[in-house]
């Protein structure tokens, strides 16, 4: 008779009362249990224990019948001792090529679980590990048999340069969790790193691997030489030479153009498909506004309605977030502990807007007017006659410098306008002399703001939830009415346009619209019709599109958001940029906190920077952005703070 594949999955599984049901059967062969010769069925009664030892029985289960399947699985273990007793560890090798792939992590269980690796030589130990091949994910997952076999298990994990995958996976990978796993002593950095090499060299590493061995730092658990990053960046760039023309058949074009669009100060952004491999995003920015309107203030206003780096209420669109990464791109690919969560989207948007950046510049010059003379307008006229603020000093480059000298001199001027700002923020005025004594490298997050309980950060589960519940596609999709299905994103969407009842989704639906409900979300009117709480909704967005809501824009956005919300879910923090914010400028500028990032400042400062001249044009826009976002952050201070006074 064929075993039944009965798998225990875990105690809040779904597919619990199929496999109770095989169980049952099992226990109606009880008679043979002893006879069994099969690896599988051995495998299998060791699944049936589990489910009986954790509780889980069918509600049509009697207490006689239940009491019964107890004391017969009482005698699994002893049966499963003798099977493995009566055979020797080379016997164990050859039964293991008949182990179904579902049983195979099993196997290993019972292995730790009977301590077969106790009666075994470190040879036997290793000549049996070579011809199971356990995948290091099980093997390293039973800790007492990596501790006592630890020498037979480190040359059988050094065996095979695939293994360098797993290293990668729990060291370098974001979201693995390496104390899952007892690595063997034996095993030392020389040893991994060797090992890492290997695969590098190997036939065909996996691309996605490969990056993050060249980008990823985890310097206590698997240090890696410059040689060997070195190594898979070249690696990577053959490999992906070689087959990015197979499997990269569609690509898209970015085009950004500056026509006469009648003094209006537009910008209009449209994509099209040019044909059915390519996808252009155009960009087309008003020249007669720009060139009509050269004074200093429209100029540094444009950055925001003509080049769009922040919003209205100056909140940088060009940061990245969960809300601009697809699906794919954020679960289904391969990514770095400390990798900047770029994509399609936000690659796209920046690209565009480093362009349309170069071209206004272009344009301005053309006109006799230096971006960078405007950002010392900015600092050395403008704060001083509108806040009567003095002290900020703002060096632009001298004229007639290369691309690398302007490059290198705004690295140190966004670091000095920063700390100039944090000195007037802690002492309210911007003192040289103290500034001199600040050698250290100022941190983006650091930089403090002058205004209270500016952001608020939900840390909440119950937050997150709501956003999930109110803002995917959760309680659309399985609606009744498939043409309802089929109109509606989420069920903001659908309540707002049409009537709803309780009844009119799917029962595993109601416990969620419950939920809602008792969060005061949505509302249940008396003739028992869903409504949307409109404010609370609106908040809600807010949160899912920023990451973050902004308290400090006016005097009642804090008090609205109280009344809503309230703060219990919230931890408030003044500093002058968002963390969406932060996290940006240091995928810019630094290196110290993404892995990925471009680290503007750390190549110019430290002259590691590249040597085309294109690359360092395309630099410098995205320094320009950098600093462009400063000053319209330290502006918004500024003028809100003077507002709050105005008010009181």
């Amino acid at each position: 008779m064929e075993y039944y594949g009965v798998k225990f999955y875990g105690t809040g599984d779904f597919a619990n009362a199929e496999e109770l049901k095989k169980c049952e059967k099992v226990f109606d062969d009880y008679e043979n249990w002893n006879n069994y010769t099969d690896i599988n069925k051995i495998i299998e009664l060791y699944n049936v224990k589990k489910y009986i030892d954790t509780g889980i029985r069918l509600d049509d289960w009697a207490d006689e019948l239940y009491l019964d399947f107890q004391k017969k699985s009482g005698t699994i273990m002893n049966i499963i001792g003798k099977f493995f007793a009566s055979r020797s560890i080379n016997n164990l090798s050859k039964i293991h090529e008949n182990i179904d792939v579902l049983y195979k992590e099993d196997f290993w269980e019972i292995i730790a679980k009977i301590e077969i690796y106790k009666k075994c030589s470190k040879e036997e130990f290793l000549n049996f590990l070579k011809e199971t091949e356990p995948g290091l994910n099980v093997l390293l997952s039973q800790k007492d048999i990596v501790g006592r076999q630890s020498e037979a298990v480190s040359k059988y994990f050094l065996s095979d340069a695939q293994h360098a995958e797993f290293l990668v996976q729990i060291y370098l990978q974001k979201g693995q969790l390496d104390n899952k796993y007892r690595i063997p002593k034996e095993l030392t950095n020389e040893n991994k790193e060797e090992l890492v090499i290997a695969y590098i060299k190997s036939d065909a590493p996996n691309l996605n691997y490969l990056r993050l061995i060249m980008q990823e730092t985890n310097s206590s658990k698997l240090k890696l030489k410059p040689s060997t990053k070195i190594m898979a960046r070249q690696k990577y760039k053959e490999l992906y030479e070689k087959y990015s023309s197979r499997f990269m058949d569609f690509g898209w074009n970015i085009e950004v153009s500056f026509p006469s669009l009648g003094g209006d100060g537009k910008t209009i952004r449209d994509t099209s498909n040019e044909n059915e491999k390519e996808f252009c995003i155009r960009c087309r920015t008003d020249y007669d506004w720009i060139v009509e309107n050269l004074d200093y203030p429209t100029i540094l206003n444009n950055l925001i309605y003509l080049i769009e780096i922040t919003d209205k209420q100056g909140r940088c669109q060009l940061a990245a977030n969960a809300s601009k990464v697809g699906f794919f791109e954020a679960y289904m690919g391969v990514h770095g502990i400390k990798e900047y969560p770029v994509g399609a989207a936000f690659n796209a948007m920046n690209q565009m807007t480093a362009l349309q950046m170069l071209g206004y510049c272009n344009i301005l010059k053309k006109c006799n007017v230096d971006i960078e003379d405007v950002y010392k307008w900015f600092f050395e006229i403008y704060l001083k006659n509108e806040f009567d603020i003095d002290g900020f000093i703002f060096h632009p480059s001298s004229k007639g410098a290369t691309q690398l000298e302007k490059n290198r001199n705004i690295a140190i001027e966004i670091e000095s306008v920063l700390k100039q700002f944090t000195e007037y923020c802690h002492y309210g005025v911007v003192d040289r002399d103290s500034l001199e004594f600040a050698a250290e490298n100022l941190k983006i997050s650091d930089v403090p703001s002058l205004l209270e309980n500016k952001y608020a950060y939900s840390r909440s589960e119950e937050l997150q939830r709501e956003k999930n519940l109110l803002y995917s596609a959760q309680l659309v999709p399985f609606l009744k009415n498939k043409e309802t299905r089929r109109s509606f994103k989420n069920i903001v969407e659908l309540l707002l346009k049409q009537k709803k009842k309780k009844d009119d989704f799917d029962f595993f639906q109601k416990n969620d619209l419950k939920w809602l409900i008792s969060r005061k979300t949505i509302l249940e009117t008396d003739d028992g019709f869903l409504k949307l709480n409109l404010k609370r909704a609106y908040l809600i967005k807010e949160l899912k599109d920023w990451d973050y809501l902004f308290l400090g824009q006016d005097a009642g956005k804090e008090e609205f958001v109280k009344e809503i919300l309230g703060f219990e879910e919230f931890e408030i923090k003044d500093t002058l940029f968002s963390e969406p914010e932060q996290k940006y400028l240091n995928y810019l500028l630094n290196n110290d906190s993404v892995s990925n990032g471009m680290a503007l400042r750390n190549r110019y400062v430290h002259a590691t920077n590249s040597l085309s001249e294109h690359r360092q044009e395309m630099d410098y826009a995205f320094f320009l952005i950098a600093m462009s976002l400063i000053i319209i952050k330290i502006n918004q201070e500024f003028c809100t703070l003077d507002e709050l006074k105005k008010t009181k």
